[in-house]
């Protein structure tokens, strides 16, 4: 669906690619997750962790928190769960300006949205998009093409100030996921046994209590 979407694969999956042609879609997932490379990649997202905490195990009825991703293959709108076996076909749409099957993923997400009306508020959507400053030095480009004018001047300074920006965006995204990424729990035991040093951790912990009991009480008299 590369070409659909105008998306240039890059050396991992163009290599993916050309050794999974003829595969079962079941193989083809399999052998993605066996690939070194993306697994790594993959692991380097994660939080680095001293411990693991036991989460309680979701009824068969629940939905656990993941991604699931809509994408639009040869005129139909297909859903991608990795919690499912295979993908799910959510019919046909009207294709206009390369953006039609956006109304129909719309029309989608909406209904999931809707199951779990009332009960839940928690929801994020993303768009896996061109590469902006792709997409302003190609404009760029075409502009700086243009004969001489006052228009083309605006447009240049335009055009550049919006590089500027996703630069400057990017950087401080570089530094967030670092951040993200970081385990700060050797400096919460560190801080948690200079307080217990210096007799301060009760008083602390008392104070923690008494915050989660307020905001619990808080959040009981919003919902009623």
């Amino acid at each position: 669906n590369a070409e659909y979407m105008g998306v240039q694969k890059g050396p991992t999956l163009e290599e993916y690619a050309g050794f999974v042609q003829g595969f079962d879609p079941e193989t083809s997932g399999l052998t993605m997750s066996n690939m070194t490379s993306i697994r790594e990649l993959h692991n380097s997202f994660a939080r680095q962790q001293l411990f693991e905490m036991d989460m309680p195990q979701l009824k068969e009825s629940e939905d656990s928190f993941h991604f699931v991703a809509y994408v639009p293959v040869k005129g139909r709108l297909y859903e991608l769960d990795g919690l499912k076996e295979r993908p799910v076909d959510h019919g046909d749409f009207q294709e206009k300006d390369g953006t039609g099957w956006l109304d129909k993923a719309r029309e989608v997400i909406q209904k999931r949205i809707a199951k779990y009306a009332g009960k839940e508020i928690r929801f994020n959507l993303m768009a896996i998009v061109k590469d902006l400053l792709v997409k302003y030095e190609e404009e760029l480009k075409k502009v700086e093409s243009q004969s001489h004018s006052e228009e083309k001047d605006i447009s240049v300074s335009i055009i550049k100030s919006q590089m500027d920006k996703e630069i400057s965006k990017r950087e401080e995204q570089r530094v967030a996921n670092k951040r993200r990424k970081h385990s700060y729990l050797p400096f919460i035991v560190c801080l948690m046994q200079e307080l217990a040093k210096h007799g301060k951790l009760a008083a602390f912990y008392d104070t923690a209590q008494t915050r989660c009991v307020q905001l619990k009480q808080n959040k009981a008299t919003t919902k009623n």
